[in-house]
Formats: C-alpha cells, structure tokens, sequence
C-alpha cells in the first residue's frame, strides 16, 4: 500500500479540490460517483467535528484506489453507535446518514480507527475496494514526496524493510542499488550473515548512503527476521506490545553482528516493524486491538498519530495467514 496523493482539509475548498483530484485517478464512472459521496461525508467530518485540522490520503492498495481520511478531532467514543443511521453529534442540523451509508456498501471495507485519548486523539476513517488479504501489510509516508528514504522488498517468502540515511536523490539512488542487490543476492534467512557482510561492502565501495535494514522470512506462522540499525520490531500478543530494538550500528557505517529473532504467529499476535520516523514514544500510547480488528486502518493511523514531521515514516505488519 502506498500514498499517492495528500490533501490538506481546512476549508470547504479544499474539500471540493480534493474530490476534483481524486476523481482523475478513477476512470469508472460509478466509481467517480461513489468516492465523490466518500470524500464530501467523511472529509466533511473534519470540517465538522476536528476544527479543520485532518488530512485526506488517496491510496493505491493491490493496484485500486482508497482513502484514509484523517483527524484530530475529539475522536468517537463508540463507533458502532456512530454508524448508525440517522445518529449524529454535530451541534448543527446533520442526517447522519454518511457514515452509515459507506459502512453498508458492498465490495468495499470500511474501517475506522478512533482514540479520545488525552495524548493521542482523533479518527481515521479507511474506505476502499475489498482485495485479497495479505498476510504482510506495508505503509510508507515519505518526508520528502518525490524522494523516499524508506523502502520494503519482497521476494517469495523473504522481505526487507530498511531505512537508507537522509533524503533526497541520493537516498532514492541507494534505495534502487539496495534492491537490485537484494534481487540478485539474499537466497534464504539461513546465509543472511553473509549477505549482510556483502551489502556492507556493497555499499562502502559504489558510496552509497549507509541504512539501517531488516531481512526476514515469513511462513504461514512464523516469522524470522535480523537486522541491524534504528528499526522497531513489536510483537504483538493478547493486545500488549513487547519492544524489540535491533543492534545498534547500520550497514555501510557502523557494522555490527545483526540480531536475530524467530517469532511464532497465533490468531491474537502480529509482528509490526516502524523505521525510526515512528515516534516510539508515540506508539506506545496506541490501541493494540486496531492491529488485529482494523489492521488495514491501523497502519494509516500509526503514521498519521506518530509519524516525525522531520523524517520518512514506514510501518510493516505481519500476521497470521489464517486470520489476514
């Protein structure tokens, strides 16, 4: 999953732009039609219910479009109230059919995501296509949007997710030399202490940017992985987090031993990997249970919660393949 289009809401203006932009990158008629209504309803919240502080994000999920609009708003204290028809908390004259209407809508998933925390407080709202389940969900919000930093690989059932230092075009040039080398030369998690010492090398001789990088390997449930670097790993298991931080050091700089992890996966656990433009402190203070209800909107709501404002923020999770 990835964004392909961020738009400000803090006017009325800035709704009926977004809806304009938005109806460019669907060619269905029908289409047009359904994510006009989506984006008036749920970008009309914002104005609404959050002081016109949110964001509409235009995604790209398996090849279709989505939205994920986002607020900090006061955040809904029982959302399957609030998706009943007719139910409304706006001071003003409401139908309060909006959110009721898109939860209803067949061959789409509606998600919401909603804290009224004093630290963290807000909505995200994902509406989008129903597609395949993966059982590896990934997310990435570049601090710069024509260059990114972060990255996510996949290759059978091995993936990387690292984190290359800095922004700009060289980190994006090293981003394509890191993947090519990873096509070419990571064969199995078993020699991954080898490929590690070759990328280092790698990278020293062409001068490239250093990264902070994890490899692993995904089954149906179990997940090993190793890395190096300023990358989070969280398990998740029966809604508590457990923080595993990775060896200090990164590749192509500081090299130091990666540390290895095996991770066996059940119906109430995930493993979720964040680059370090997720604030930890930050991501301590989220709902566990979105991971396993709301994974999809969960993802969004990471990034839009905790997410540096100085920095790319990514987010990996990976789950149970029978209950994706």
């Amino acid at each position: 999953m990835r964004r392909l289009r961020r738009f400000s809401i803090t006017n009325k203006s800035d709704l009926i732009y977004a809806k304009i932009e938005i109806s460019h990158y669907i060619s269905d008629r029908h289409q047009k039609e359904l994510y006009a209504f989506a984006v008036m309803e749920l970008g009309s919240n914002i104005l609404k219910h959050s002081q016109s502080n949110g964001e509409i994000w235009l995604l790209e999920r398996q090849g279709l479009v989505a939205l994920a609009v986002c607020d900090r708003g006061k955040g809904i204290g029982n959302i399957e109230l609030a998706c009943q028809k007719g139910y409304s908390t706006y001071e003003q004259s409401s139908l309060g059919i909006g959110l009721s209407a898109l939860s209803a809508i067949d061959g789409y998933m509606f998600s919401i995501v909603s804290s009224t925390k004093k630290e963290i407080h807000g909505t995200v709202v994902f509406f989008g296509p129903n597609v395949p389940k993966d059982q590896t969900e990934w997310l990435s919000l570049s601090f710069d949007e024509n260059y990114n930093g972060d990255f996510t690989l996949r290759k059978g059932r091995l993936f990387a997710f690292g984190d290359v230092a800095g922004h700009g075009l060289k980190a994006s040039t090293t981003v394509a030399a890191i993947t090519t080398f990873f096509e070419r030369h990571c064969h199995s998690i078993l020699m991954i202490n080898d490929f590690f010492n070759s990328l280092h090398r790698y990278i020293i001789d062409t001068n490239l940017r250093c990264c902070d990088l994890v490899i692993g390997a995904v089954d149906a449930a179990l997940v090993t992985f190793s890395g190096i670097g300023n990358i989070s790993a969280w398990k998740l298991v029966d809604e508590k987090f457990y923080h595993y931080p990775l060896r200090s050091g990164s590749i192509g700089a500081h090299y130091s031993k990666p540390l290895t992890v095996e991770f066996d996966l059940t119906a109430t656990s995930s493993l979720i990997l964040t680059s370090d433009g997720v604030l930890k402190e930050k991501f301590n203070l989220l709902n566990t249970k979105m991971f396993i209800d709301e994974p999809v909107a969960a993802l969004c709501a990471t990034l839009y919660f905790c997410g540096s404002l100085s920095d790319d923020a990514s987010i990996i999770h990976i789950t149970h393949k029978g209950i994706v």
